[in-house]
């Protein structure tokens, strides 16, 4: 799973939630309900396997050093 596999909205809420915003945070700059960023982040969750933000926070980063790395090796 890569972060460009994202819906449009998945995605800003995934770069939000990376550089650690809360739920407060995005209801107000997206103006969305809280059940339904929710949902969105649900399906993030999904798409890349995981069951918390912690879990996709990590997950995300070690395969993000992985490729820099084959990519500066490369």
């Amino acid at each position: 799973m890569d972060s460009k596999d994202l819906t449009k909205i998945e995605r800003s809420l995934f770069i939000k939630m990376l550089t650690g915003a809360d739920m407060l945070e995005i209801e107000e700059q997206f103006s969305i309900k809280r059940n339904i960023i929710k949902e969105i982040v649900n399906n993030i969750f999904k798409k890349f396997n995981v069951q918390s933000k912690p879990e996709l926070l990590a997950k995300y980063m070690s395969s993000f050093i992985i490729q820099k790395k084959e990519k500066n090796n490369g």
